[in-house]
């Protein structure tokens, strides 16, 4: 009980002070709201035990776990400021793997959101997304993957026209300039780094490589450009969980829309696969849509495609 206490305080510590560590530390950083599990069980054997240290440290860590996350279930006040240009955005890393076009596009299309951002898009889908929702989005910006299964590709789909596209290695994303009647703002779509060698398949190898410094370089970056713009829109699949330093630093300079309009963690990642027949549940953030100079007034999360990513949709208003 006393060492697990420890353990907790410690990791605590290391996310309040914004410590940078070796994977051993970070992992269960990014995992720490399941981390206080057993609190409950514990609680139960400190009342039966009738020791006053014991339940001493449970009702520490109870505190702890309260300090730390009960911002994230406090209810959202109404957003309705009047004016502007009501806005849908959606993003969605739809999984290198799958080649299910037809579920692929039914997701898209059920979101009825006005810009789309796509991640890992592969070369199939891009070619689904350019003969079947020309339609529904007649500007696209698609870029999909070269080898088909490898996670770069990227494509922003939108019902207002898109100009000025670029693509830049150093965030790993795309910038597009998207025109609403007499109003426009920026829009990225990005995918940074995953944070540890991902050809890797061996778990001893997987933990040897975690390393953050390529994604938060890449993170960084992304950082300048928000500063640098007044109003823009930021989605994609970050590889970052919301218990990071880098998502502190963000949330400097924009407002994370679905953390900002809805209550709850919002875990996004994994989600449609299992394994030897169990279910994998959601256990961290990845996916985000970040503002700056619109306001956010909804979001929610899709976990029901066949991606591996939950889809997150907001609600935004374009002033």
């Amino acid at each position: 009980m006393f060492v697990y206490s420890a353990v907790l305080v410690g990791l605590a510590l290391f996310r309040v002070l914004r410590l940078e560590g070796p994977w051993w530390l970070a992992l269960p950083n990014i995992l720490l709201p399941f981390l206080f599990l057993p609190l409950p069980l514990l609680a139960l054997l400190a009342f039966r035990m009738r020791s006053r240290l014991l339940r001493l440290c449970t009702g520490s860590l109870v505190l702890l776990f309260v300090l730390l996350f009960s911002g994230q279930f406090l209810p959202r006040a109404p957003f309705a400021t009047p004016g502007g240009t009501a806005l849908r955005v959606m993003t969605f890393n739809h999984f290198a793997l799958n080649e299910d076009t037809t579920a692929i596009k039914g997701a898209i299309l059920e979101q009825d959101a006005d810009i789309v951002a796509l991640q890992e898009l592969t070369p199939n889908v891009a070619k689904m997304v350019r003969l079947e929702l020309s339609a529904q989005y007649p500007h696209q910006a698609l870029r999909p993957s070269l080898a088909g299964t490898d996670l770069n590709g990227l494509g922003i789909l939108s019902r207002f026209p898109l100009r000025s596209g670029l693509y830049s290695e150093t965030y790993r994303g795309q910038r597009v300039t998207v025109q609403v009647q007499k109003k426009r703002f920026d829009f990225v779509n990005i995918h940074p780094v995953i944070p540890f060698a991902a050809t890797v398949s061996a778990e001893a190898a997987f933990f040897a490589t975690f390393t953050t410094r390529t994604r938060d370089q890449q993170l960084s970056a992304l950082a300048d450009v928000a500063r640098a713009l007044d109003t823009v829109v930021i989605a994609g699949d970050f590889n970052l969980s919301d218990n990071e330093t880098a998502y502190r630093r963000l949330s400097g300079l924009m407002t994370d829309a679905y953390r900002h309009t809805r209550a709850g963690f919002g875990f996004t990642f994994p989600t449609g696969r299992a394994v030897k027949g169990v279910p994998l549940l959601p256990l961290t953030r990845l996916d985000y849509i970040w503002v700056k100079g619109l306001e956010p007034t909804g979001a929610y999360r899709d976990c029901r495609s066949s991606s591996d990513h939950c889809i997150v949709v907001a609600d935004v208003r374009l002033p």
